[in-house]
């Protein structure tokens, strides 16, 4: 999340919920809902996304300084994938209710977060299950428009 600034970093350092979790433990389940984020401090996490056959397929890695479920925060969609422990883990969490503050407070942010998570969805459409009338207005505004007012519904401002 670099759009954040140093002020902002800290207040979210503050308020995050801090997870230290043993090899196995499971963080996500794709599908689940969910309204949170995490920053990995220590150790390594197995990303993967069920097949269409049922069985489940890794499909990355995660290290310590990496962030994964910004969607979640950020519009209140499903999990993508299943993200468990590979080995021990020291996880922050911040949720919805500790980000709102820092939005409210920088209404630009909006943009820059929609900006930013735009092109990741870019580079991987497919991580993203969009329904057929999302998919009309990802054509239509573009995803920036669209995650902005997915975030801007997700957070209760006026669009």
């Amino acid at each position: 999340m670099s759009v954040l600034d140093a002020e902002q970093i800290d207040c979210l350092a503050r308020s995050g919920q801090l997870h230290e979790l043993p090899a196995g433990a499971l963080i996500v389940r794709e599908g689940d809902p969910g309204d949170s984020l995490y920053i990995v401090l220590t150790g390594t996490l197995e990303v993967s996304r069920m097949e269409a056959n049922g069985q489940p397929r890794v499909v990355g890695r995660l290290l310590p300084g990496e962030v994964f479920g910004e969607m979640s925060l950020l519009t209140g969609a499903p999990r993508s994938a299943t993200v468990a422990a590979a080995s021990p883990v020291t996880l922050v969490e911040i949720r919805k209710a500790d980000f709102d503050p820092i939005l409210r407070s920088q209404p630009a942010l909006l943009g820059k977060l929609s900006e930013v998570e735009a092109g990741r969805l870019a580079t991987n459409r497919d991580a993203a299950q969009w329904t057929a009338a999302e998919q009309a207005e990802i054509e239509k505004f573009g995803f920036a428009g669209f995650l902005r007012r997915k975030i801007q519904e997700f957070f209760g401002y006026a669009a």
